[in-house]
């Protein structure tokens, strides 16, 4: 053990992470739910807090589908999000007919990139013409594209797509002034008659991955930029229905933005929407999967022999592990700040044993990043976030009852209990109620808001991750604050910290089922019948709450190796 040699656990980031991500993603439901290709699998919309694993799962899709036939990438970045917004061409344009506009870039977008994506090689240096490739037949095909200026070369980015689509419309409501809601619904027409009858003549017997991130990007929050989110939303829900054996949307989007669109019938979308979580058990062994890669390890779990075994939290000894995830919410990046902070305490001091006083200098820094993080996340939905949260400055370990949350809250123009709701939202407070062992969190509970009876009988706790930013608030504000370290709140506050994490849980029979990938050119094979085949085999034998069914779809032989030493 003494020849570890102690690294930061690789980036929070997983744009950052590319090269090593496949070493150590850990698979699960929602990297299912985005790889297969099939009628039955509707998520298309992977919504989740900031660094809870989106990118991640995006980045490991095209990790393995290389062929460049297989993915097309759309960016953020690449639609120039500002850019487009404040375009001359689009500032020009009514509000009310933005929607028909942004739907229709949204379809074109997507088209003229799947046909580019499908037909055209992209050769370094070499300015391809759609005419190489489309048949001499293909009428329709060569109209669409030459009506908005895309025939003349293939190497046009998306930025410039966008341009010369917003060019094009700009024209036709300057030619046509006195008629411009008919002219752009022609033009809507048009490329959504195109996307229903023409298109399945491109893709018959292909299938396609269509990534979509980044959307947060530059977000402002104003009506345009949902208008354009929301249209996104329709048109891939749309597509999906067409051609949902041929191609799979993957769009990776915020929580907090998620939120502030108005979908007019949310009962429409949420059976396309996913919302990533994690448990314990999986934060436990990604974190050891990450050990095992960057220190070297055979098995990550050693390496918590670098850490002391237990701490003290809240008047209790607790296990290292536990101590970490309480003060996260349960998301891959607050966890490895956490330990790369840890481990940056014990580089400092030139020693090779994370200590408890490390730990504790760590926490100082990383509670006052993850706030700084929150306030970011959220800013444009709550504007007034900063201001109440430092209203419990010099008040992070102490339980928190209503009465006295009135006269915290009396200066505000919000009711208390809106602003406790809020709160709790955004995972700065969770609850507790006579019923329940645990404080309840937003990020690992099925309450959406703070229940009446929470707020008569019980009370409220600022999650753990952010008192000693409250500590040091105070002290920044000259308020009085007399809390020790370990105080009153001495029980579990989290609801499913026991997953995975029991020795002497009885094991479940394992089961590994492989499904090889379509040899390249070939028609697909439908793989996700026969894993819903074998899935409805295990459901109704008697056996099936023992069993543990873990498929590999399209595995290579590092995820057979990572398998294998997973269930050791």
């Amino acid at each position: 053990m003494e020849n570890i040699q102690i690294r930061h656990i690789g980036d929070s980031v997983a744009e950052n992470e590319a090269n090593n991500l496949q070493y150590y993603y850990l698979n699960n439901i929602f990297y299912e739910k985005a790889s297969v290709i099939s009628s039955e699998n509707k998520e298309l919309f992977f919504i989740g807090r900031t660094g809870s694993g989106k990118s991640a799962i995006l980045e490991m899709l095209r990790r393995k589908q290389m062929d460049a036939k297989r993915v097309l990438s759309i960016t953020g970045e690449d639609l120039s999000t500002q850019m487009l917004l404040y375009h001359p061409d689009i500032t020009s344009i009514p509000l009310h007919l933005k929607p028909l506009v942004f739907k229709s870039l949204w379809k074109y977008i997507i088209i003229t990139n799947i046909l580019k994506t499908i037909y055209v090689d992209d050769e370094v240096g070499k300015d391809v013409k759609w005419l190489n490739y489309l048949a001499e037949g293909d009428k329709k095909s060569r109209a669409l594209l030459e009506q908005f200026d895309e025939l003349s070369t293939t190497k046009k980015t998306i930025t410039e797509q966008v341009i010369s689509f917003l060019k094009t419309i700009h024209d036709f409501v300057l030619n046509n002034a006195d008629k411009a809601d008919a002219t752009l619904y022609e033009v809507f027409k048009y490329v959504l008659s195109f996307e229903k009858h023409e298109l399945i003549k491109h893709i018959k017997h292909k299938y396609l991955y269509i990534l979509v991130d980044d959307l947060d990007k530059n977000w402002s929050g104003k009506e345009e930029n949902i208008i354009l989110i929301r249209m996104l939303f329709e048109s891939i829900i749309e597509f999906s229905r067409n051609f949902s054996e041929s191609i799979k949307f993957v769009v990776a989007l915020r929580t907090d933005i998620f939120e502030q669109i108005d979908f007019h019938q949310i009962e429409k979308v949420r059976p396309y929407v996913l919302e990533i979580e994690w448990n314990y058990g999986e934060l436990l062994k990604l974190v050891q999967m990450r050990m095992e890669l960057y220190w070297n390890l055979t098995w990550g779990k050693n390496a918590w022999k670098k850490f002391p075994e237990t701490i003290r939290d809240g008047g209790q000894e607790i296990s290292i592990y536990k101590f970490l995830v309480r003060r996260t919410m349960q998301r891959p990046r607050d966890i490895i700040s956490f330990i790369n902070l840890c481990i940056t305490e014990t580089q400092n001091r030139g020693a090779t044993y994370i200590s408890v006083k490390d730990i504790r200098k760590a926490e100082s820094i990383y509670s006052r990043q993850r706030l700084a993080a929150l306030i970011d996340e959220w800013k444009f939905v709550y504007p007034d976030l900063q201001n109440w949260i430092d209203l419990f400055a010099g008040k992070g370990y102490k339980k928190h009852y209503y009465l006295e949350l009135q006269g915290l809250f009396k200066q505000c123009s919000f009711r208390p209990k809106e602003i406790v709701d809020v709160l709790y939202k955004v995972g700065f407070l969770g609850f507790k109620i006579p019923e329940k062992k645990y404080i309840l969190y937003s990020y690992s509970s099925r309450y959406t808001t703070v229940p009446s009876h929470a707020i008569e009988k019980g009370f409220v706790v600022v999650q753990k991750g952010f008192s000693l930013y409250l500590r040091q608030r105070a002290e920044e504000l000259g308020e009085y604050s007399d809390e020790k370290h370990d105080d009153v709140i001495q029980f579990d506050d989290v609801v499913n910290e026991e997953v995975n994490e029991s020795p002497n849980k009885k094991q479940k029979i394992r089961i590994l089922a492989i499904f090889a990938s379509s040899p390249k050119g070939d028609i697909p094979l439908d793989l996700s019948k026969e894993d819903r085949s074998l899935r409805e085999c295990i459901t109704l034998g008697h056996l099936r709450d023992a069993v543990d069914l873990d498929v590999k779809h399209a595995a290579k032989i590092s995820d057979l190796r990572r398998s294998f030493l997973d269930n050791e």
